[in-house]
């Protein structure tokens, strides 16, 4: 539920941001999964976008989290 709420709650949707469905799809999917109630993989491409958000997160020394903050180097 604090997945939807972060979701639901955030000013923007665009890609990469708390808004963006991707985390929220992706997070919710493993959970069901760890709970034993779905076998398959993210639908659609959620864990795609996801994968190359962390990873242009990774080029650009930010943080995983929501905030995407500056990482200090």
């Amino acid at each position: 539920a604090s997945c939807l709420g972060v979701w639901r709650h955030a000013p923007d949707r665009a890609p990469s941001t708390p808004g963006d469905d991707a985390w929220a799809v992706v997070a919710l999917h493993r959970l069901a999964v760890r709970l034993g109630l779905r076998r398959e993989p993210p639908p659609g491409d959620h864990a795609a976008r996801l994968h190359r958000t962390l990873l242009q997160r990774l080029e650009e020394h930010r943080s995983f989290d929501l905030s995407a903050e500056p990482l200090a180097i």
